[in-house]
């Protein structure tokens, strides 16, 4: 793999551990005022327009090394409920867009500067519109992070380029960049660990998904469904496993945080039927593969 190809593929999955999300308190770094301000974009500081830098390449890199799931109809849908969430969201200026990738692997993912994947496989076990607008949360919400270290990243990449290498030749593409996220976490930051920065993001995107008028409860079903899945559905999940804490701790965490929210006088629909209309064509692919 080329040096190049290795720090952007490496920096995808550092945005899915190191850009997990602090609660929004005055003390949250995370949200700190960047003093970098462009009058030509009054809405994008001059960090958030690095970043947006940063995340394009490392799309264009994604596009290049997976398959890209392109019918129309369920890249809409995922589309227009990533913009309501990111509406509802702490950085709402950023162009975000949800990319849907062709593979069976159970898999979501955040890039810098509003970049979210989903998998058909993940799209595929979910069984309304609330538990994917859980999983397309969880990932915004992750990208709320603004990184302090992004002028120290090629000095940090360069570091961890023998740790790639090494990962490269033992594990796909999915499997590399979950043990690449992981090991590379300890040269990027010195934040709170990974489970904690994870449960944040738990708790960001449920309140983002009350606020558009999503059920809250649909991320909780979605740990349920990872956590608990059927055996012979491990293989398909091990690498979500292994890119972040999944696990009956952070569930706990997540029905504490559901338990608090604000939901008085407020009714949702998991919208299945919606749902199911939006996805026929995935579902239908893995249909018709089972039969």
């Amino acid at each position: 793999m080329k040096t190049s190809k290795i720090r952007i593929i490496l920096a995808l999955f550092l945005s899915t551990t190191v850009l997990a999300a602090g609660c929004a308190t005055p003390y949250d770094t995370s949200f700190s005022a960047d003093s970098g301000f462009d009058p030509e974009n009054p809405h994008l500081s001059k960090r958030d327009q690095k970043e947006i830098e940063i995340g394009k390449d490392i799309h264009r890199e994604i596009l290049s090394s997976f398959s890209v799931y392109t019918e129309p109809q369920a890249n809409e849908y995922v589309k227009e409920i990533t913009a309501m969430l990111a509406k509802a969201s702490h950085r709402p200026g950023l162009p975000y867009e949800c990319t849907i990738l062709y593979s069976d692997k159970i898999y979501a993912a955040a890039a810098p500067g509003g970049h979210v994947y989903i998998t058909t496989g993940f799209i595929n076990i979910l069984d309304n519109e609330a538990e994917l607008a859980g999983v397309l949360a969880h990932e915004v919400a992750e990208i709320q992070y603004q990184n302090p270290k992004y002028s120290q990243g090629k000095q940090a990449l360069q570091a961890a380029e023998t740790v790639v290498g090494i990962a490269g030749g033992f594990f796909g593409p999915y499997g590399m960049l979950a043990f690449v996220g992981i090991a590379a976490l300890n040269y990027m930051t010195d934040e709170k660990g990974l489970d904690q920065r994870v449960i944040m993001a738990d708790r960001k995107a449920m309140i983002y998904m009350a606020r558009s008028g999503y059920d809250p409860q649909g991320l909780i079903d979605v740990l349920y469904k990872v956590i608990y899945t059927e055996p012979n559905m491990v293989a398909f999940l091990i690498d979500y496993y292994n890119s972040r804490p999944v696990n009956a701790d952070r569930l706990k965490q997540a029905n504490k945080v559901f338990r608090q929210l604000d939901l008085a006088n407020k009714s949702f629909d998991t919208n299945r039927q919606k749902f199911l209309n939006g996805v026929a064509g995935i579902k239908e692919l893995y249909m018709e593969a089972a039969r």
